[in-house]
């Protein structure tokens, strides 16, 4: 595994997660088993979190646009040529004739609720300019840093279009001001938590912008201070998990966002929940889905624990049955009114054609022990080179098998209906590439898997 597919890896499924997450309205922990310590994804003022929150916060600002507040103020002006509102009778005479004292009604942008949106864009922009330039200090942390460096600089991006906008434009100096210091900033809030106070319904969408900007802030802050906190997610995320194990999180996070696609098609509400942090339990109309990874779901039975063991030379030894058992990477069980199924995949991280061959006797196998419907083998395109081959010890049987993998590449894998016509036992070997250029097709055959598993 070179670094650009591990590269690629890491940046799908981070973005993807976050996004599923966010999608999901998840409150729990995700944990995705990796080794000795789990890849978790978390809410709140989580490192991971921070791009959502920019998100939520940039959608604030927008709401508050749409209704943003003008005062009328009164303000006197002394005409010469026309008159401009009404003439000010208690000062007409110290004017009359040379001129005309006049009392005129304007709107004006400049109220502590519009000085407080405009100060926040200014604070989360330098805020985020200073982080984007602390981060790429840090080149030994891609691709975590090059991802929050992008999602960074779009906010940025958004903060400097807002900023230049109009209605705006009068109130930046004086909002410049107040973002520079942390004492302005906090009266600013207070003063707008007691205009709110008076009029909730009319500023209510300040009261988010202020909620969001705080969380956010917090979030930032963590990134920014620790500066150990960059180096253990590096650690965690980029380096200590081995190729194969972030092959099998690619994969999981491109069927999990083709999954949820196909259930938000259908403009039904899509409920979701999250069991030990590793169990998700999503509801949709009459469809129940239990999706896990590393984990078994209850009530799914092995039937290696319920059958019986003799010794070859004694008597029944079936006690030991208990430590035997299979763990596949993902299980995901459908309930219907009408029916209910079960779909056990398996990721492996291989090129090796006789590796890829008996991962397909072990799909097989998970049919007969867990009483499957459908069982999946996922794995990288295997490699024909004659470099390759060479370089392995192939047997009679792999080389009589050699020519059906190397047909199905041209169409990303294979589904084997083994009884027929029937779908009530279905073997599929899918090929997803962990490269860039991959993608799109990647996607593809996730889907083609995903309207099977649904169906």
């Amino acid at each position: 595994m070179n670094d650009d597919e591990i590269n690629h890896m890491f940046k799908v499924s981070w973005t993807t997660m976050l996004s599923l997450y966010d999608r999901l309205k998840l409150k729990e922990k995700l944990k995705l088993v990796a080794l000795e310590e789990d890849w978790t994804l978390s809410p709140g003022a989580d490192i991971m979190a921070i791009t959502l929150g920019i998100e939520y916060l940039i959608r604030a600002v927008k709401d508050v646009l749409r209704k943003f507040q003008r005062t009328l103020i009164e303000k006197d002006e002394i005409c010469t040529y026309k008159i401009v509102g009404r003439i000010n009778t208690s000062q007409l005479m110290k004017f009359y004739p040379i001129a005309i004292p006049c009392k005129r009604v304007i709107l004006s942008e400049k109220n502590i609720p519009n000085l407080f949106v405009v100060a926040t864009l200014i604070q989360i922009r330098n805020t985020l300019l200073k982080e984007v330039r602390r981060l790429k200090r840090h080149g030994e942390l891609k691709p975590i840093s090059e991802i929050l460096i992008s999602k960074l600089s779009e906010v940025i991006h958004v903060c400097d279009l807002m900023l230049s906008d109009p209605l705006l434009k009068p109130l930046l100096r004086e909002a410049e001001v107040i973002s520079r210091s942390k004492e302005k900033i906090y009266v600013l809030e207070n003063e707008l938590i007691n205009e709110i106070q008076k009029k909730p319904r009319e500023l209510k969408p300040y009261r988010i912008l202020l909620d969001e900007k705080r969380r956010l802030l917090e979030g930032v802050h963590l990134l920014t201070n620790n500066v150990n906190t960059l180096n253990s997610l590096a650690n965690k995320y980029g380096i200590n998990i081995i190729g194969w194990k972030l092959y099998e999180i690619y994969c999981f996070t491109l069927l999990l966002e083709q999954l949820l696609n196909l259930l938000t098609e259908s403009g039904k509400s899509v409920e979701c929940d999250l069991f030990d942090g590793k169990i998700l339990f999503i509801k949709s109309g009459n469809l129940e889905i239990t999706i896990s990874y590393n984990a078994l779901i209850e009530n799914v039975k092995d039937r290696i624990k319920t059958a019986r063991a003799y010794g070859i030379l004694d008597s029944e030894i079936s006690e030991l049955l208990e430590r035997l058992g299979c763990l596949p990477d993902t299980l995901i069980r459908v309930r219907k009114s009408t029916h209910e199924k079960l779909i056990v995949i398996d990721y492996k991280w291989t090129r090796d054609i006789s590796y890829i061959t008996t991962a397909r006797f072990k799909g097989l196998a998970y049919l007969y022990e867990l009483n499957a419907n459908f069982s999946a083998i996922i794995t990288p395109p295997p490699s024909f080179s004659e470099e390759y081959l060479k370089s392995k010890e192939i047997d009679e049987e792999i080389q009589k098998n050699k020519p059906f993998y190397h047909k199905i590449l041209m169409h990303g894998g294979v589904i084997i209906w083994l009884d027929g016509n029937e779908r009530d036992r279905i073997l599929a070997l899918a090929y997803i590439d962990p490269k860039e250029e991959s993608l799109q097709k990647n996607k593809k055959v996730m889907n083609r898997l995903a309207r099977l598993i649904l169906e």
